[in-house]
């Protein structure tokens, strides 16, 4: 995604497939964000994995040198991963948007008002391991998951994460909900949409269409 953001740019043409084509990049804080997320890996991230894998180890969940669980568990497992992130993405986030830990803490992730793939992760490093990092592992710590299906799962959230952020109006790319949400702040809080739903908190339920 960055090296489309640049490209684009620099062919003046990127306003024609952004969510938000009025708002510019800015280059100097888009090099900042790369900066502060590539050193936020060696300090919050890389120490946070070799915690969750002894945990792992302490809760007893299959290593690589162990087979797969059969289809149906490995589906059942997935399921669970993407409720238990559901749940706990949405309810840290919009404790994360209190006034209190907003100033002091998500701020920082809210700096890109029309976000960019980079910015993802740019976050304070609190926020990084409570909502952002921990609800991801959380489903696989809990029932016990091959520790390959945990490392699957999170590849594809890591994934999911850019996609939404990386402010892009392509068909093939669902960041329109994510978008909103730097735009406005006060909706699409969660990942999947279903937290969102029951709180009401979609664009669709506080900004409706006349």
């Amino acid at each position: 995604f960055a090296a489309l953001d640049y490209y684009l740019d620099k062919k003046g043409v990127i306003s024609k497939y952004k969510l938000q084509p009025e708002k510019k990049i800015d280059w100097k804080h888009y090099k900042q964000t790369a900066l502060y997320v590539f050193l936020q890996y060696f300090y919050v991230s890389l120490p946070f994995t070799l915690v969750f894998g002894k945990i792992a180890d302490i809760r007893g969940c299959p290593d690589f040198s162990e087979s797969l669980p059969s289809v149906i568990t490995c589906i059942a497992h997935f399921i669970g991963f993407i409720l238990f992130e559901e749940i706990g993405f949405y309810y840290t986030h919009r404790l994360a948007h209190h006034p209190y830990f907003y100033a002091r803490i998500h701020k920082k992730h809210h700096e890109w008002k029309a976000p960019v793939a980079i910015c993802a992760i740019y976050a304070h490093p609190l926020e990084q391991v409570v909502a952002n990092l921990t609800p991801v592992v959380s489903g696989g710590i809990i029932l016990q998951s091959h520790i390959g299906l945990i490392t699957a799962f999170f590849l594809i959230a890591v994934v999911n994460t850019l996609i939404s952020h990386c402010g892009y109006n392509l068909p093939f790319l669902d960041a329109q909900n994510h978008d909103m949400h730097h735009s406005k702040t006060d909706v699409h809080f969660g990942f999947l949409g279903l937290c969102d739903w029951i709180h009401k908190t979609r664009g669709v339920d506080k900004y409706k269409k006349n």
